[in-house]
C-alpha cells in the first residue's frame, strides 16, 4: 500500500491518491480463502489511509489492484462475485457480479501450451487471444469449479465431436483486476490486456489509463 503525493493547493491542501497492490492465496481447495483475505484486504487499506491521511487531504484516487486468483464468472468463485470489497470498489471489466463485459478476456494462462511458439511474438499473441475458439488453448476459461492444482496442467474441454469451439466464458478466466474506489470516481480512458511479456509470465498483464476529477475541497 502507499500513497501518493499528487500536489498541493495554495491553501495548503495536498492532493493525495492511494494504490494497493494484493496477491491472493493459490490454490486454495475447499476452503474460503480468498474471500476471507479480501475481507482483510478491506481493514487493511482502511487502517493504512487513516494512519497516512491528513485531515485536509483530497483524495483523488483509490486503488486495488494485483493477482486475486479468482474469476468473476466461474461458479467455484462464487462467494467473491459479491464480496463487500466489490460494493466498495469498481472492477471496469466488470459487467454485473457473476458476469464480465463481452470485450473482456481471461489473464490467467494455461501452463501446458504458455511456451507454444505462436505466443513468442506479442503480435501473433495479440490475434491469438482475438480468436475467441484458439484463446481457450492459452487463457483458462472461466469453468473453475474447485481450486486445485489441476488447473495448472488444464486443457480445454472439447465439443462432441472433439473438436474445440468458442464458449461464452471461453478463455475468460481472469484473475488479475483493477479497482477503483467508488466514492474517488475517476474516468477510465482505456483499459488493456497486454501481449508484451510474452513468455516471461504466466499472466496477461492488464493496465488501465485514467483521467482524475478533481475536486475542490470546501
Amino acid at each position: 500500500m502507499t500513497q501518493v503525493a499528487l500536489h498541493s493547493e495554495r491553501n495548503d491542501c495536498r492532493h493525495v491518491g492511494y494504490i494497493s497492490n494484493l496477491h491472493t492465496q493459490a490454490y486454495q481447495g475447499e476452503e474460503n480463502v480468498i474471500a476471507n483475505q479480501l475481507s482483510e484486504t478491506r481493514l487493511f487499506v482502511a487502517d493504512f489511509k487513516e494512519k497516512t491521511r491528513q485531515s485536509t487531504d483530497v483524495v483523488d484516487f483509490d486503488i486495488i489492484c494485483g493477482d486475486f486468483n479468482a474469476d468473476n464468472m466461474s461458479i467455484g468463485d462464487a462467494t467473491i462475485h459479491n464480496h463487500g470489497l466489490f460494493y466498495d470498489y469498481e472492477d471496469f471489466c466488470m459487467a454485473e457480479p457473476g458476469q464480465d463485459h463481452g470485450w473482456a478476456i481471461g489473464t490467467e494462462m494455461r501452463q501446458p501450451t504458455m511456451y507454444s511458439s505462436c505466443l513468442k511474438d506479442p503480435f501473433e499473441f495479440k490475434k491469438v487471444l482475438e480468436d475467441d475458439m484458439l484463446r481457450r488453448m492459452f487463457i483458462l476459461d472461466a469453468d473453475v469449479t474447485v481450486h486445485s492444482t489441476d488447473l495448472a496442467t488444464k486443457m480445454p474441454r472439447l465439443d462432441s465431436t472433439s473438436r474445440l469451439e468458442a464458449l461464452h466464458n471461453g478463455g475468460k478466466r481472469r484473475v488479475d483486476k483493477i479497482l477503483t474506489h467508488r466514492l474517488h470516481r475517476v474516468k477510465v480512458l482505456g483499459y488493456a490486456f497486454l501481449t508484451t511479456l510474452t513468455n516471461l509470465t504466466d499472466h496477461l498483464p492488464v493496465v488501465m489509463t485514467f483521467q482524475v476529477k478533481h475536486t475542490r475541497s470546501l
